[in-house]
Parts: structure tokens; C-alpha cells; sequence
């Protein structure tokens, strides 16, 4: 009995290693897929994949509008097939799954090389809301057309919260000279937040400020004529001041004259006295 849970436990050890995705390390560098959303009459947008310079891993870019409001949140996958001629998205197979891993037990985020492979909304969440833009980096999906899990041949397909196939695009190769990042998805609210940007710059109120200040002009007209008055009032002053030290330098001589004729007058007396006898 020992031998045979022995067995059983090492038989299921190997199918879930056997299971588990590898990390992708070989993608070329530089590469890019596209999957537009053109055909459908609501949803539009684009998933944008490519590669870094060392080949490791996928990063996504997912640009989505025209969601309806009453069937989220929606999941996404990439389906084994294409999509046909005929638009049919249900035509496009089950989701991308090289290791056999199946879509039961669902994917646990917490450990994404458990998924399926072409499992993007269970690894990285689903899209939220009417529009939704968000970018990711997968490990274990492929650029490489050598590898199992490769995308570049297949289709990306989005379902409503019961199920049901929405829409659906198939990807292609973004040749080396094409730029891609110049076309961004156009939402409801960025139309409605630019019509408000443009409303305050037509009214342009700056234009009623300019007459007051050309009111405050003439007052300082005014007070200019009023500095030459305090400038004559200051040269009288000074007329003034010139005129005081000249009183003086005429007065000094006049005191002088009386001093020289006092001794005169003291010879009389000594003269009369001897003659008496």
C-alpha cells in the first residue's frame, strides 16, 4: 500500500510539473504583433505585444473602448486559431494551452506559470469597465514561431462576465520601420474633458484689465511738476545762507576809531600847577 501512494504522489508531482509553463528567455528582440479591433460595431482598440532587447518574457499593451456597461468585468485570451474570414470569433478555438493545463481549477495570479498560457486576464486581471488601458509584462507567452507558445499565428478574443465571445482580432507582425505608438483609442471621457479646455480660452478675459492701466497714467503726469518747486525753493535757501557772513566784515572797523584819541585828553592838568608863584 506504502508503494502505491508512493507512486500516486510522485505520478501526480510529474503531471503538475509537467503542466507549469516556462518562462520564455528566446524571444527575438525588437519583435512586435499587433491585434486590431476594427469589425465590431461597438468595441475597438488594439493589444500591442513585443519584445525587449533580452529576449526574456512579452510586454503587452492593451488599449480597449466601447465595452458594454452591463457585462463586465471581461476576461481576455488568446485562442489557438485565428479568426476566420467571417468574423465568427467562436470559430477561433479554445484558449492557447501547450502544457495541457486546462481552465479547471481556475488561474491563481499568485503563480502564473500554473495558467494556462493564453490565460491574460486570469495572470494579469481583468478589463475593467466601459474602456480600459493597462500594460503588462508575461513571461510565458512567445514571439519566437519555434516555440509552443508562440502568439504571432493566433487570435486574442474578449468575453463578456458570462462567457460570451464579445469580440475578437487576429495578430500581425509590426514590420521594423512602422510606428504604432501614434495611434491611441479614442474614449468618450477624453472627448468630453477636451470641450471644457477650450471654452476659457476663447473668452479671454485678460483684454478688459488693460484701461484701468492706462488710467493710472496721468496722476503720475501730475506729480512731475511738482519737483521743480521744491528744487527753486532749495535755491532760495541757499541765496540766503551767501548773503549772512558779509554783515560783519563791514562793522569791524568802525569799532576800532574810538580807541587811539583817549590819551589826548590827560595832558591839560600837569601843565598848570608851577606858574602859581
Amino acid at each position: 500500500m506504502r508503494t502505491t501512494y508512493a507512486l500516486l504522489a510522485a505520478a501526480a508531482g510529474a503531471l503538475a510539473q509537467s503542466t507549469r509553463a516556462d518562462e520564455v528567455v528566446d524571444n527575438p528582440a525588437g519583435a512586435r504583433y499587433i491585434a486590431r479591433f476594427e469589425t465590431d460595431l461597438y468595441i475597438s482598440g488594439r493589444v500591442l505585444v513585443g519584445s525587449d532587447p533580452f529576449g526574456i518574457g512579452a510586454s503587452y499593451h492593451v488599449q480597449l473602448s466601447g465595452l458594454p456597461d452591463n457585462n463586465g468585468p471581461f476576461k481576455y485570451h488568446i485562442h489557438q486559431l485565428p479568426v476566420p474570414a467571417s468574423g465568427n470569433c467562436t470559430e477561433t478555438g479554445g484558449h492557447l494551452d501547450p502544457f495541457g493545463r486546462t481552465d479547471d481549477p481556475a488561474c491563481d495570479e499568485e503563480e502564473p506559470q500554473t495558467c494556462e498560457v493564453g490565460d491574460l486576464s486570469g495572470k494579469h486581471g481583468p478589463l475593467q469597465g466601459s474602456a480600459d488601458d493597462i500594460s503588462f509584462l508575461d513571461l510565458y507567452t512567445s514571439l519566437n514561431p519555434e516555440s509552443r507558445a508562440f502568439i504571432g499565428n493566433r487570435s486574442v478574443v474578449i468575453h463578456g462576465d458570462d462567457g460570451t465571445r464579445l469580440a475578437c482580432a487576429n495578430f500581425q507582425l509590426v514590420p521594423d520601420e512602422t510606428q504604432v505608438e501614434p495611434t491611441p483609442v479614442e474614449t468618450p471621457d477624453e472627448e468630453e474633458e477636451e470641450t471644457p479646455v477650450e471654452t476659457p480660452v476663447e473668452e479671454t478675459p485678460v483684454e478688459t484689465t488693460t484701461p484701468p492701466a492706462e488710467t493710472t497714467t496721468p496722476p503720475a503726469e501730475t506729480t512731475a511738476p511738482e519737483e521743480p518747486e521744491d528744487d527753486e525753493c532749495e535755491a532760495e535757501e541757499e541765496d540766503e545762507v551767501i548773503e549772512t557772513p558779509d554783515t560783519p566784515a563791514e562793522e569791524a572797523p568802525v569799532e576800532e576809531a574810538p580807541v587811539e584819541e583817549a590819551p589826548v585828553e590827560e595832558e591839560d592838568p600837569v601843565i598848570e600847577t608851577p606858574t602859581s608863584p
